[in-house]
């Protein structure tokens, strides 16, 4: 093969990992209109203060609507003696680089006598849309997890 012909062939191996880059997503800013649709999440984590503490772990829906609105439901279990199945309402926000914040605010449905709290978390999306990832940032509690859509 002469040296120009493998020059071309160096070229366009090189270049296939960038084609992907030409989607209309690529390249441009992210915003709360990346978030929309019901997603699927689950976290696990600790609680450092308050009525309760020790292990903590949740499963439920979410559903963002594109706008910075926010619901779910979720099933919490606390410290593995207590199930509360609660709901949330709340508002989150998506930096242009996929950083985002949410906050909430948790009613307890069952059992019933629980306050309503307040929760927040920081996230990243990505271009594909297949995870985001998130912790809790409230004082308190340590917790990780990952949301999915559905």
């Amino acid at each position: 093969m002469n040296k120009r012909l493998f020059s071309i062939f160096v070229l366009l191996l090189l270049a296939l990992p960038l084609a992907g880059l030409s989607d209309s997503k690529a390249g441009r800013p992210f915003s709360d209109k990346d978030l929309r649709g019901s997603y699927g999440f689950s976290w696990d984590g600790q609680l450092l203060a308050g009525p309760f503490i020790g292990p903590v772990a949740a499963v439920g829906i979410i559903t963002a609507d594109g706008r910075g609105n926010i619901t779910a439901v979720r099933t919490l279990n606390v410290t593995g003696t207590l199930v509360l199945q609660q709901t949330a309402v709340g508002t989150y926000q998506v930096n242009p680089d996929g950083t985002g914040t949410a906050e909430f605010t948790i009613t307890t449905v069952s059992p019933s006598g629980f306050p309503d709290t307040q929760e927040t978390f920081s996230s990243v999306i990505n271009r594909r849309g297949d995870n985001v990832p998130f912790i809790a940032t409230g004082a308190g509690v340590v917790a990780q997890g990952i949301a999915w859509p559905q």
